[in-house]
Protein backbone atom coordinates (compact mmCIF):
# COMPACT_ATOMS: atom_id res chain seq x y z
CA UNK A 1 0.00 0.00 0.00
CA UNK A 2 1.07 3.68 -0.75
CA UNK A 3 0.74 5.70 2.30
CA UNK A 4 0.45 9.78 2.39
CA UNK A 5 1.17 12.23 5.18
CA UNK A 6 -0.73 14.90 4.64
CA UNK A 7 0.99 16.63 7.52
CA UNK A 8 4.74 15.82 6.30
CA UNK A 9 4.33 15.31 2.81
CA UNK A 10 7.92 15.38 1.76
CA UNK A 11 8.50 19.22 0.62
CA UNK A 12 11.20 21.84 1.89
CA UNK A 13 10.94 25.19 1.13
CA UNK A 14 12.52 28.55 2.14
CA UNK A 15 16.16 27.61 1.00
CA UNK A 16 18.68 30.23 -0.05
CA UNK A 17 19.45 30.70 -3.52
CA UNK A 18 23.21 30.30 -2.47
CA UNK A 19 22.63 26.61 -1.07
CA UNK A 20 20.11 25.57 -4.49
CA UNK A 21 23.12 26.28 -6.42
CA UNK A 22 25.72 24.24 -4.13
CA UNK A 23 23.61 21.24 -4.49
CA UNK A 24 22.07 21.62 -7.58
CA UNK A 25 23.76 19.40 -9.64
CA UNK A 26 24.81 16.75 -6.83
CA UNK A 27 21.91 14.78 -4.80
CA UNK A 28 21.91 14.82 -1.12
CA UNK A 29 21.33 11.31 -1.11
CA UNK A 30 22.96 9.18 -3.42
CA UNK A 31 20.23 6.80 -6.07
CA UNK A 32 19.74 3.25 -4.98
CA UNK A 33 21.01 2.69 -8.80
CA UNK A 34 20.93 5.39 -11.37
CA UNK A 35 20.72 3.95 -15.21
CA UNK A 36 21.17 5.84 -18.63
CA UNK A 37 20.77 4.74 -22.33
CA UNK A 38 24.38 4.63 -24.03
CA UNK A 39 22.82 5.21 -27.43
CA UNK A 40 23.01 9.04 -27.46
CA UNK A 41 26.92 8.58 -26.44
CA UNK A 42 27.51 6.23 -29.82
CA UNK A 43 25.36 9.10 -32.11
CA UNK A 44 28.38 11.51 -32.79
CA UNK A 45 31.32 8.67 -33.04
CA UNK A 46 28.64 6.89 -35.79
CA UNK A 47 27.80 10.08 -37.62
CA UNK A 48 31.58 10.81 -37.44
CA UNK A 49 32.59 7.47 -39.16
CA UNK A 50 30.12 7.88 -41.68
CA UNK A 51 31.34 10.86 -42.69
CA UNK A 52 34.78 9.98 -43.09
CA UNK A 53 33.73 7.16 -45.06
CA UNK A 54 32.11 9.37 -47.42
CA UNK A 55 35.20 11.45 -47.45
CA UNK A 56 37.27 8.41 -48.90
CA UNK A 57 34.76 7.95 -51.46
CA UNK A 58 34.95 11.54 -53.25
CA UNK A 59 37.32 12.54 -55.53
CA UNK A 60 40.33 14.10 -54.14
CA UNK A 61 39.60 17.91 -55.49
CA UNK A 62 36.64 17.93 -53.81
CA UNK A 63 38.47 17.05 -50.55
CA UNK A 64 38.72 21.44 -48.93
CA UNK A 65 35.23 21.35 -49.15
CA UNK A 66 34.26 17.82 -47.63
CA UNK A 67 36.68 18.44 -45.09
CA UNK A 68 35.06 21.64 -44.19
CA UNK A 69 31.57 19.71 -44.18
CA UNK A 70 32.97 17.03 -42.05
CA UNK A 71 34.16 19.28 -39.69
CA UNK A 72 30.76 21.12 -39.42
CA UNK A 73 28.72 17.93 -39.13
CA UNK A 74 31.00 16.63 -36.33
CA UNK A 75 31.00 19.71 -34.27
CA UNK A 76 26.72 20.08 -34.75
CA UNK A 77 26.77 16.02 -33.33
CA UNK A 78 29.00 17.24 -30.82
CA UNK A 79 26.69 20.36 -30.07
CA UNK A 80 23.15 18.17 -30.02
CA UNK A 81 24.95 15.37 -28.54
CA UNK A 82 25.63 17.56 -25.58
CA UNK A 83 22.05 19.11 -25.31
CA UNK A 84 20.88 16.22 -25.10
CA UNK A 85 22.54 15.03 -21.89
CA UNK A 86 22.48 18.49 -20.45
CA UNK A 87 18.56 19.84 -20.77
CA UNK A 88 15.81 17.26 -21.89
CA UNK A 89 15.00 13.90 -19.84
CA UNK A 90 18.49 14.63 -17.38
CA UNK A 91 19.66 13.41 -14.19
CA UNK A 92 20.51 16.78 -13.34
CA UNK A 93 16.70 17.67 -13.65
CA UNK A 94 15.97 14.94 -11.50
CA UNK A 95 18.78 15.76 -9.09
CA UNK A 96 17.62 19.46 -8.53
CA UNK A 97 13.74 18.25 -7.79
CA UNK A 98 15.49 15.41 -5.75
CA UNK A 99 17.21 18.42 -3.73
CA UNK A 100 14.47 20.23 -3.07
CA UNK A 101 12.45 17.35 -1.42
CA UNK A 102 13.28 15.49 2.28
CA UNK A 103 13.84 12.40 0.31
CA UNK A 104 13.48 8.80 1.81
CA UNK A 105 15.26 7.41 -1.27
CA UNK A 106 15.14 7.46 -4.98
CA UNK A 107 16.53 6.48 -8.16
CA UNK A 108 16.82 7.43 -11.67
CA UNK A 109 16.17 5.10 -14.69
CA UNK A 110 16.18 6.90 -17.99
CA UNK A 111 15.07 10.06 -17.54
CA UNK A 112 12.83 8.99 -14.79
CA UNK A 113 13.28 9.81 -11.10
CA UNK A 114 11.59 7.25 -9.11
CA UNK A 115 11.20 9.07 -5.37
CA UNK A 116 9.94 8.02 -1.91
CA UNK A 117 8.64 10.71 0.24
CA UNK A 118 7.74 10.44 4.07
CA UNK A 119 4.92 8.15 5.10
CA UNK A 120 6.10 6.04 2.12
CA UNK A 121 4.53 8.41 -0.87
CA UNK A 122 6.17 7.35 -3.77
CA UNK A 123 6.70 9.96 -6.31
CA UNK A 124 7.51 9.82 -10.36
CA UNK A 125 9.32 12.78 -12.26
CA UNK A 126 9.54 12.58 -15.79
CA UNK A 127 12.37 14.67 -17.05
CA UNK A 128 11.41 14.16 -20.49
CA UNK A 129 7.93 16.01 -20.31
CA UNK A 130 7.94 17.94 -16.99
CA UNK A 131 5.50 16.03 -15.58
CA UNK A 132 5.03 14.71 -11.52
CA UNK A 133 2.98 12.04 -10.81
CA UNK A 134 1.91 11.44 -7.32
CA UNK A 135 0.51 7.93 -6.21
CA UNK A 136 -1.70 8.09 -3.73
CA UNK A 137 -4.41 6.16 -1.91
CA UNK A 138 -3.43 2.85 -4.07
CA UNK A 139 -1.44 -0.34 -3.82
CA UNK A 140 1.90 -1.31 -5.40
CA UNK A 141 3.10 -4.71 -7.00
CA UNK A 142 6.60 -5.20 -8.25
CA UNK A 143 7.61 -8.08 -10.89
CA UNK A 144 11.08 -8.54 -12.79
CA UNK A 145 11.70 -7.56 -16.29
CA UNK A 146 11.79 -11.25 -18.44
CA UNK A 147 14.84 -11.75 -20.90
CA UNK A 148 12.23 -11.25 -23.82
CA UNK A 149 11.59 -7.80 -22.94
CA UNK A 150 14.24 -6.29 -25.16
CA UNK A 151 12.88 -2.42 -24.85
CA UNK A 152 13.62 -0.24 -22.01
CA UNK A 153 10.56 -0.22 -20.21
CA UNK A 154 9.54 3.57 -19.48
CA UNK A 155 6.45 5.45 -17.82
CA UNK A 156 3.46 4.29 -19.12
CA UNK A 157 -0.02 5.45 -17.29
CA UNK A 158 -3.35 4.34 -18.53
CA UNK A 159 -6.06 6.74 -16.48
CA UNK A 160 -9.52 5.43 -16.02
CA UNK A 161 -11.29 8.29 -14.51
CA UNK A 162 -11.15 11.81 -14.09
CA UNK A 163 -11.84 13.52 -10.59
CA UNK A 164 -12.90 17.02 -9.35
CA UNK A 165 -10.28 19.62 -8.12
CA UNK A 166 -8.50 19.79 -11.28
CA UNK A 167 -6.25 23.15 -11.58
CA UNK A 168 -4.52 25.16 -14.06
CA UNK A 169 -1.92 27.91 -13.18
CA UNK A 170 0.92 29.83 -14.58
CA UNK A 171 3.02 27.70 -13.06
CA UNK A 172 1.55 24.41 -13.31
CA UNK A 173 -1.63 22.51 -14.39
CA UNK A 174 -2.95 19.19 -12.03
CA UNK A 175 -5.39 16.59 -12.93
CA UNK A 176 -6.64 14.02 -10.48
CA UNK A 177 -7.14 10.57 -11.83
CA UNK A 178 -7.86 7.37 -11.01
CA UNK A 179 -5.91 4.50 -13.03
CA UNK A 180 -2.93 2.38 -13.37
CA UNK A 181 0.59 3.84 -13.67
CA UNK A 182 3.60 1.16 -14.86
CA UNK A 183 7.29 2.51 -14.58
CA UNK A 184 10.46 1.65 -13.52
CA UNK A 185 10.66 0.35 -9.75
CA UNK A 186 12.92 2.20 -6.90
CA UNK A 187 14.73 -0.77 -5.44
CA UNK A 188 15.72 -2.60 -8.66
CA UNK A 189 16.49 -1.31 -12.16
CA UNK A 190 15.19 -4.74 -13.93
CA UNK A 191 12.11 -4.73 -12.21
CA UNK A 192 8.81 -2.90 -13.07
CA UNK A 193 6.28 -1.45 -10.17
CA UNK A 194 2.82 -1.43 -10.81
CA UNK A 195 0.76 0.93 -9.21
CA UNK A 196 -3.35 0.99 -8.89
CA UNK A 197 -5.55 3.80 -7.36
CA UNK A 198 -5.35 7.56 -7.36
CA UNK A 199 -2.85 9.52 -9.46
CA UNK A 200 -2.32 13.33 -9.35
CA UNK A 201 -1.11 14.62 -11.98
CA UNK A 202 0.99 18.16 -12.25
CA UNK A 203 2.46 19.39 -15.94
CA UNK A 204 5.47 21.96 -14.73
CA UNK A 205 5.38 24.95 -16.89
CA UNK A 206 8.64 27.16 -17.71
CA UNK A 207 7.78 29.38 -15.00
CA UNK A 208 7.83 26.33 -12.60
CA UNK A 209 10.47 25.00 -13.54
CA UNK A 210 12.51 28.14 -13.35
CA UNK A 211 12.11 27.87 -9.29
CA UNK A 212 11.11 25.05 -8.35
CA UNK A 213 11.58 24.09 -5.03
CA UNK A 214 9.34 27.71 -4.76
CA UNK A 215 6.40 25.52 -7.14
CA UNK A 216 7.13 22.39 -5.15
CA UNK A 217 6.00 24.10 -2.27
CA UNK A 218 3.11 25.38 -4.12
CA UNK A 219 1.88 21.79 -5.53
CA UNK A 220 2.06 20.93 -1.92
CA UNK A 221 -0.46 23.06 -0.91
CA UNK A 222 -2.43 23.09 -3.28
CA UNK A 223 -2.27 18.86 -2.35
CA UNK A 224 -3.23 19.37 1.18
CA UNK A 225 -6.23 21.45 0.37
CA UNK A 226 -7.85 18.71 -1.06
CA UNK A 227 -8.87 15.36 0.32
CA UNK A 228 -7.51 12.95 -1.71
CA UNK A 229 -3.75 13.42 -0.03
Amino acid sequence: MVKTDTNNAGWKGGKSKNKLKVQRYAPKIEPKYKKESPSSKYVPILLAALSGFMLVLQPISNKNTILAILATIIALTLFLANIKLSSGGIYIKAVELVNSLDVVSWAYNNGLAIIMLPGEQLVLYDTMRDELYFLVKGSVQEFMITKEQKKIYKLSVIARSSLPHNINSKEFKIEIIEGVVEAPSINNEKAVMRYTGTIIKADLKTRCLIKLSDCAKKITDFLRNTYYV
